[in-house]
């Protein structure tokens, strides 16, 4: 083998960003950032952030390999290490066979017919919901859409999964978790770790914050444990038992598993549909369509059995996730040395995966800035690489709760586009707050007509 044939079978160190500069740009917009580094560096690029080296991949190919080829490489790493504070060792910080257990225990009551069963309930809830927004369309009012869709969306959740109402309590656990997620993501960012046990008030913040939802987690447990007879997915984890010790979940495990599913479940589709009727209030057409669609219902409020005939209104959904996807960056830690596309990727290194990039794509989506849910019909996606859409992540650790978000959105889209109009002030544009999921900055004000 030639001098020049053995240097281009070594993997080479991937280009990216060089400075102090280029930190303090992502620091102040990760969504900017992430989409200048790919445009300007590629599909993997390396990343500085503090003394640590990172990676940014945002190719449907090299997603791929991180989250299902090489995924025995990677493990979540300590990114989400610092979301253990709070979400314990739930279903998303879990690893390894203690993973797969909880994963299979849960799995069914995520399965769509399963879904299905509680489909009463979760369209009652979202009614509650139609009945505030005829009372603030009477009143004229002009409000924040985000703040009901994260009421509607705990409400869903808990009462659907865990047979609880928490009606008290939702402005605490919203708040709460939304220190907690800023706390995780300032950490994660920071060039410098601050110690946790450190008593500034940041550190001292996120403790009460736990302490609330430990207090109301621990309190929707015990409600359960006096219902033994109730039909949902807290009661199967109370009724579980290893196989090999025949014990059941610790008090702890339960609570982890709990946060870990309130948190998923209200903040993404609470968030998402917050998007989503911003997006409609912007694009008058796409509204008209969705419509269109819904007033074929003549006036039966949506239910279950109405989905198959909502799928213009899920792909509205689907398309707001698209342009503003939840999980906008995943990542993963690398087990052992890596290779993508050629590149080094050293043991004990972190490798984001920008789903955000990917998502507006031009390789992959045509006009990727315009709102256009006929993307997602069966014709225009065939072809289309499934990991150029990673709304609920892939692979074996793809999102439990994709199917009940989406049966959700689509039923509470149609249910309140059915009896109201949404506008947005015409000078309003909103921001990008990326966090644990994408939040619109300073929320999205709307006005209602009634229809």
């Amino acid at each position: 083998m030639s001098k020049a044939t053995a240097q281009a079978a070594i993997p080479a160190i991937a280009p990216g960003p060089r400075g102090v500069g280029s930190l303090l740009r992502i620091l102040r917009d990760p969504l900017g950032q992430m989409t200048a580094i790919a445009r300007e560096h590629g599909p993997v690029a390396r990343v500085k952030l503090g003394a640590r080296v990172n990676h940014l991949v945002t190719s449907p190919d090299h997603v791929r390999h991180v989250l299902v080829d090489g995924a025995a490489r990677y493990h979540k790493g300590r990114t989400f290490e610092k979301t253990r504070g709070y979400l314990g060792n739930g279903l998303a910080t879990s690893a390894g066979d203690f993973w797969r257990r909880q994963r299979r225990i849960m799995q069914p009551h995520f399965h769509k017919e399963q879904i299905r069963g509680v489909g009463e309930l979760m369209t009652r809830t979202i009614g509650e919901t139609v009945a505030l927004w005829q009372a603030r369309a009477e009143r004229g009012e002009t409000f924040d859409a985000w703040a009901d869709m994260m009421s509607m969306a705990l409400h869903v959740t808990t009462r659907s999964l865990f047979g609880a109402i928490v009606d008290q309590d939702v402005a605490a656990i919203v708040e709460s978790f939304q220190i907690a997620l800023d706390h995780t993501t300032s950490r994660v960012l920071a060039p410098v770790e601050i110690p946790a046990w450190l008593p500034i008030a940041s550190n001292l913040r996120f403790r009460r914050a736990i302490r609330t939802l430990d207090e109301i987690v621990y309190r929707v447990i015990d409600q359960q444990r006096e219902q033994p007879e109730a039909a949902n997915l807290l009661a199967v984890l109370l009724a579980s038992r290893d196989a090999e010790t025949g014990e059941s979940m610790s008090a702890e495990q339960l609570r982890d598993e709990v946060m870990t599913l309130m948190l998923g479940g209200h903040e993404t589709t609470g968030n998402a549909l917050a998007w989503t009727w911003y997006l409609l209030a912007k694009n008058p057409a796409v509204d008209a369509t969705m419509r269109e669609e819904i007033a074929a219902l003549a006036g039966k409020p949506p239910g279950m059995e109405d989905l198959a005939r909502l799928a213009y209104t899920q792909m509205v959904f689907q398309e707001s996730l698209r342009l503003y996807p939840q999980n906008w960056v995943m990542s993963r830690d690398t087990l052992e040395e890596d290779e993508i596309a050629g590149y080094t990727i050293p043991a004990d290194t972190t490798v984001f995966l920008g789903v955000y990039v990917v998502h507006r794509d031009p390789a992959h989506w045509s006009e990727p800035e315009r709102f256009d849910p006929l993307r997602f019909t069966a014709e225009a996606a065939r072809g289309r690489d499934p990991f150029a859409y990673l709304p609920f992540g892939g692979g074996q650790r793809k999102c439990i709760g994709a199917n009940f978000a989406t049966m959700e959105a689509t039923l509470a889209l149609a249910s309140l586009a059915q009896r109201f109009r949404v506008e947005v002030p015409a000078d309003h544009q909103v921001g990008l707050l990326p966090r644990f999921a994408l939040r619109p900055k300073g929320g999205v004000p709307v006005r209602l007509t009634a229809l």
